[in-house]
């Protein structure tokens, strides 16, 4: 695959703030004037952390990604959560639909990405036709088959 041209990874475990270091990184790109694209995944702020949102950087728009019950359209189950598809393909879409954007953000390439599943069509996408900025975070436990994916070496 073609990389694009600057790929920045923001690598921590789960709660070590990865979503909040993006959250600035963007708000400093969008004051130097810079269109930033993609999305955040944002959870819940109760310390049960039960559900998970899809922030649309574009639209500034939220919808509820996954969440521990189950609920009607919520039919694709990873671990401990319940997913609605339509939002996993939204994703996808809103990765897709920010190409003109001077950076794009994927939060995050997680277990889903790894097996072909979640944000990973928009985002091999990006990989092969994307010139811009590429910023992606991710666990430490999946940054070996993201290496793969961008072909970076050791």
């Amino acid at each position: 695959m073609n990389s694009p041209r600057i790929v920045i990874l923001v690598v921590g475990k789960k709660g070590a703030g990865k979503t909040t270091y993006l959250e600035v990184l963007i708000k400093k790109m969008q004051n130097q004037g810079k269109k930033v694209g993609g999305f955040i995944c944002i959870n819940e702020k109760s310390k049960l952390k039960n559900n998970y949102y899809l922030f649309d950087l574009n639209k500034r728009k939220s919808r509820l990604l996954a969440t521990r019950q189950k609920i009607s359209n919520f039919t694709f189950r990873y671990g401990k959560y319940y997913f609605n598809p339509q939002i996993l393909e939204k994703g996808n879409q809103i990765l897709k639909d920010s190409f003109y954007s001077d950076a794009i953000v994927v939060d995050e390439y997680g277990p889903l990405e790894q097996n072909h599943q979640g944000f990973f069509n928009g985002l091999t996408f990006l990989l092969n036709k994307y010139p811009g900025i590429l910023i992606i975070s991710s666990r430490p436990a999946t940054i070996p088959s993201l290496k793969q994916l961008l072909s970076i070496g050791e």
